[in-house]
Formats: structure tokens, C-alpha cells, sequence
């Protein structure tokens, strides 16, 4: 029998990694040295949220008790450091709910922001990315909002600017 080399097989098994990985999920920008967040596809939609080790415990709570439309819930929250400000924290909230996408996946992650804004760490947050892991394979099944500071997500705000803080993958 042939023995492939320990290195070929490193190689291998490093590529079905990163193969899994979505760029579109990576807590930092494009251009980061920051590793992506694992599979979305690892993520199912389970009855409690699985929250990441170093996750701000503040952060997590506020996303799990987010008052979410009927169906949907989170499945997993991360937080971490911010790349460019150690202070502030990237933020990525995956949900699950079938069909929630574009404006729909907006206006929840407007629920999301403003319970995250509301908690004793709003202030901590520099970005928030909201996934729909049963359409994350969707166009507008993934969203984020760069400047988190900069909005209020307040309840009285029009429902286009709200909307307008959100961009899609697609967009720069």
C-alpha cells in the first residue's frame, strides 16, 4: 500500500476547512487578518442559542431576548474585539426562521440592534452582522450594519432610515 505524505493530507484537510468558512460572516472587514466565524452550515436551528466562547455575556443576553417575529429565534452569537479599536466589539447574531429575508431580515435585525443598544454594552458595539442561517445561501439572507454608533434604532425612527443602516453582501 502507498503512504501519501503527512503534508499532502495537512493540505487536504486544510482546504475542507476553509471550504466551510463564509467570508461573508468574518466579524471584521474585508482585507482583515481576523479568521472567519465558523460555518454557517454547522448552525442549525436548535431550541437555545449556542453563544461563543468570550461572547460579552451583556451582548449575548440582549440578542437572545430580542423580541423576534413569530418563528424566528437565535441560534448562535459572537462578539469580539474590534480590529481597528480594542475597545468596541464586532458583533455577528445568526437567526433561523424559513423565508425571512430583504426587508424582513432588516426590520429583525432592527429588533436585534435596538435590544443591543438598550443593554449596558450598546455603547461597546462597533458592528453588527445579522444571518438567516435557513437562507444563508439567499442574497439578502445575510445583512450588516458597519457604523453601529452612528444609528439609534429607535422605536420612533421612520422605517426607511431604519431599513437604509443595513446592507446586504452584495453592497459596499
Amino acid at each position: 500500500m502507498k503512504r501519501l505524505p503527512i503534508a499532502v493530507l495537512s493540505a487536504a484537510a486544510g482546504a475542507v476547512l476553509l471550504a466551510g468558512c463564509s467570508p461573508e460572516d468574518s466579524v471584521a472587514g474585508p482585507g482583515s487578518s481576523t479568521a472567519a466565524a465558523s460555518s454557517i452550515a454547522a448552525v442549525s436551528c436548535s431550541t437555545s442559542a449556542e453563544v461563543a466562547t468570550g461572547t460579552d455575556p451583556q451582548i449575548a443576553s440582549a440578542a437572545e431576548s430580542a423580541a423576534l417575529p413569530a418563528g424566528a429565534k437565535v441560534v448562535y452569537v459572537l462578539s469580539q474585539h474590534n480590529v481597528d479599536d480594542r475597545t468596541k466589539e464586532d458583533v455577528i447574531v445568526r437567526i433561523c426562521s424559513p423565508g425571512l429575508v430583504g426587508d424582513q431580515l432588516k426590520d429583525a435585525g432592527t429588533v436585534i440592534a435596538r435590544s443591543i443598544k438598550e443593554s449596558p454594552a450598546g455603547n461597546s458595539v462597533a458592528t453588527l452582522r445579522v444571518t438567516n442561517v435557513a437562507e444563508g445561501n439567499h442574497p439578502q439572507g445575510k445583512i450588516r450594519c458597519e457604523d453601529f454608533a452612528t444609528y439609534t434604532f429607535s422605536a420612533n425612527a421612520a422605517e426607511g432610515a431604519l431599513r437604509a443602516a443595513w446592507k446586504y453582501p452584495s453592497e459596499s
